[in-house]
């Protein structure tokens, strides 16, 4: 909200739609201020709000990487949605003021510049609560379609699944090999040299006398 009522004022700047027209150094300043809000907006509403998710979410983080000393930077989902969702609703909002506010019969401007109070009491008393009623519709349009728009940010949601999804398989590939060579390597604890008997267990040798023991021992 706060982007779009700025960017919306921005584009009209130094029109006659919020007062008298700056003069000087003022009059420059309103004209850039005008030109970088007009090519915000157009940006945006320019380009589909999948497009500036994976922008955002995908090529900002390498575009951020290949600056000199910076190896690892990465924007979460959340993150990359809600920025996205605020820069695209701010583009729509700052028409719907910028409309509003040149909507504004020019009469009630010259009356009130008339009466000669100053730019910030034209815009708060006479300019603004009648831009603001006419806001009101259109802005809960444009809330409506904002919270349509967040369904689209699966686009990032897929990439996130996918990301973890190979991470996961890396380390299971990583557990499938270490289990493998363990199983190939011989097993050196059932060779006859270190078999082992259970407690509580007597072998069977011990315990059976030999055909030759028991024919000694019945000749005694």
């Amino acid at each position: 909200m706060c982007i779009g009522i700025l960017a919306g004022l921005g584009r009209i700047a130094g029109t006659p739609y919020l007062g008298d027209e700056p003069q000087g150094v003022f009059k420059t300043i309103s004209i850039v201020i005008r030109y970088l809000s007009a090519g915000f907006v157009e940006s945006i509403r320019g380009t589909p709000i999948i497009v500036q998710a994976m922008f955002l979410y995908f090529a900002f983080p390498m575009l951020i990487r290949m600056l000199p000393n910076i190896d690892h930077f990465r924007m979460e989902a959340m993150t990359a949605a809600v920025i996205t969702i605020m820069f695209n609703a701010g583009a729509y909002i700052a028409e719907i003021v910028r409309g509003a506010t040149v909507s504004v019969h020019k009469g009630l401007i010259e009356a009130g510049l008339s009466l000669g109070i100053s730019r910030y009491q034209l815009i708060s008393r006479v300019i603004g609560p009648i831009a603001i009623r006419r806001m009101i519709p259109p802005l809960g349009n444009q809330f409506i379609i904002s919270l349509k728009d967040t369904s689209l940010f699966i686009v990032i949601g897929v990439g996130e699944l996918t990301a973890r999804a190979g991470n996961h398989g890396q380390q299971l590939q990583s557990v499938g090999d270490l289990v493998n060579r363990r199983c190939s390597l011989p097993d050196h604890d059932n060779s006859p040299g270190n078999s082992f008997t259970p407690p509580g267990e007597k072998d069977e040798n011990i315990l059976m006398p030999t055909g030759s023991n028991r024919n000694s021992t019945n000749a005694q």
